[in-house]
């Protein structure tokens, strides 16, 4: 559409990136923070695709030896390259990640782990063969153990390369871990005990600190979930997750997407303030400190949006990359990690209120009692709860942005229809909704929900209120992209129950607001009473909000449920 920088979100090497001219957000400051630090092995934690393979790339780029003579070219840019550091270009730099293991045995684990070591040895002989011969490097792969490769490797570099220094860094270090704790938790204890490979692998870096031949380690991952496991295999580490001068080194600020746009669409600037307050409402909301001064925006989700909206000047139709969202249905897993009724109950608490209190867990034991603390802080760190703010030492966490929001009810739906408490027929959703957009006509809508409310079970209905009426409208509605779905949204007159409103990359003919009301069958007198008060407050809604006065196509419902009855009426 226009001239603007060249964005990319799926490119996770940096000399690549550098090399092909797309822009990089510059993360190069940190570079100097971590070097002024008093420790030098740090763990960093964050969510899916907020680009932790990205900066262990640029990390490597940077110390490493053999990217000397392109150093200018690559970080001449960059703040680092202008400021560089006594560090820079100086180090043997070895480098694993421990992504696509099949950790469906205790064998294929050991067997994936051992490959990934084995092909970041090769990779760091490759890079540096006038330390290491073919052979000696073939010696060390040949080993069975982990440890007795990562020992060996050490072990020949003291020997070879007595004038350098490694540092390692890992990427994903949980990766494996994160998907055994679900199915699996006796192998992934077995894995991380004190004679697990795991455990034993980190204790011969750990060695190879205390001999001066490692000096720096750098790890990225999502969860501390194995730390505590690994702690006295590796207690050199320091995790730097929660530091409130490190909460920026991954993820974009509001002003860094605001720059982004206006640079990526140079002759379109009046469109960044008509569009930023729709990306905040998708993509931001992370705080990973009750003190952080920013919200951060999900970096792949932004530079996805941008990229599509500069190519082709519009929104794109689906407003999360399917391959991000694939990502993010690994909630499922974390359901059924230790205690699995009890996380659900959690589960259902996010969705009907919208916010948890409890405490951040900072490392996990798996020989301690897995509490709802600790899963509260699993869904943190994964990026599916945030920070919403703190209370003394409590934390009130919150869902921080619509994608995750959908995320929860696509899968409170698959709970649903799974366990045949209704049955979702996602063709007959789909067209009530497609009724709604853009012929006006809810009802077969309406006969879904009430369909719905006679397939479940007596004893569902002993706790049974008007949350769980709009939680199986939003649930259902969510099956789409069609409406924009507002749950208590703010007005001068007070929170409307539910909204479903126009999305800006689809257009419809129709909008919807809803006060929602619950009876139980014996106060069922009172329907007449319930309807008029709703129909009082939505009025109220209407007249009192200058944006809902305004929208000539909305229409305004009553839904006052007894027990399993739904009954509608239209106000406006």
């Amino acid at each position: 559409m226009n001239q603007g920088i060249k964005l990319s979100y799926s490119i996770s090497n940096f000399k690549d990136l550098v090399k092909q001219g797309y822009y990089y957000v510059d993360k190069t400051p940190y570079i100097e923070q971590l070097e002024n630090m008093a420790k030098k092995y740090f763990f960093f934690l964050r969510p899916r695709r907020f680009g932790k393979s990205l900066f262990i790339s640029m990390l490597h780029h940077y110390y490493g030896l053999e990217h000397k003579d392109t150093f200018q070219e690559l970080f001449g840019n960059y703040y680092i390259g202008k400021h560089p550091t006594p560090m820079a270009s100086k180090y043997l730099v070895l480098r694993f990640e421990f992504t696509q293991i099949d950790t469906s045995s205790a064998e294929s684990t050991l067997e994936g782990f051992l490959r990934k070591v084995r092909e970041g040895i090769s990779r760091f002989c490759t890079a540096y063969p006038q330390f290491f011969t073919t052979e000696e490097q073939k010696e060390i792969t040949e080993k069975t153990y982990p440890a007795h490769l990562m020992s060996s490797l050490l072990i020949l570099i003291k020997e070879k390369a007595p004038d350098h220094k490694v540092y390692i860094l890992v990427d994903e270090y949980d990766h494996f871990a994160n998907e055994l704790i679900a199915f699996d938790l006796e192998n992934f204890k077995d894995i991380v005990s004190k004679k697990g490979f795991v455990r034993k692998f980190y204790e011969a870096i750990k060695e190879g600190t205390y001999f001066g031949t490692v000096d720096r380690f750098f790890s990225t991952g999502i969860t501390p979930i194995t730390l505590d496991s690994m702690t006295s295999g590796f207690n050199i580490a320091t995790n730097l997750s929660l530091d409130l001068n490190m909460t920026e080194l991954m993820g974009f600020t509001e002003d860094t997407v605001k720059e982004l746009f206006e640079l990526a669409i140079p002759n379109k600037k009046e469109d960044v303030e008509e569009l930023l307050p729709l990306m905040k409402d998708w993509y931001n909301g992370y705080k990973l400190n009750h003190r952080a001064k920013n919200r951060l925006f999900n970096p792949n989700m932004v530079l996805y949006f941008i990229a599509y909206y500069q190519a082709y000047g519009e929104l794109p139709e689906e407003m999360l990359d399917t391959n991000i969202a694939s990502d993010y249905h690994k909630v499922r897993r974390l359901m059924n990690v230790a205690t699995p009724k009890e996380n659900h109950q959690t589960l259902d608490k996010i969705i009907e209120e919208g916010e948890l209190e409890g405490l951040i867990t900072q490392q996990f034991s798996f020989a301690k009692i897995f509490t709802q603390h600790d899963f509260m802080s699993l869904l943190f760190y994964n990026g599916f709860l945030t920070i919403d703010y703190a209370l003394g030492n409590i934390i009130y966490f919150r869902v921080p942005n619509y994608v995750i929001q959908k995320l929860y009810f696509d899968y409170f739906r698959e709970v649903l229809q799974e366990n045949k408490m209704v049955d979702v027929n996602t063709g007959l959703i789909t067209s009530a909704i497609a009724s709604m957009a853009f012929k006006g006509n809810p009802q077969a809508f309406f006969d879904l929900i009430h369909s719905t409310l006679h397939q479940l079970a007596n004893r569902d209905y002993q706790k049974f209120d008007e949350k769980y009426v709009k939680i199986i409208m939003i649930t259902y509605m969510m099956l789409t992209n069609t409406f924009f779905i507002e749950s208590e949204r703010e007005t001068p007159a007070g929170y409307l129950d539910l909204s479903f409103l126009e999305s800006p990359n689809i257009p419809i003919q129709h909008q919807y607001i809803f006060e929602l009301k619950y009876l139980k069958k014996e106060d069922a007198k009172q329907l007449k009473a319930k309807q008029k008060e709703a129909k009082k407050q939505l009025l109220e809604y209407v007249a009192e909000s200058a944006k809902l006065n305004k929208m000539s196509n909305l229409q305004a419902w009553t839904v006052v449920v007894v027990k399993d009855e739904l009954n509608v009426e239209r106000v406006r």
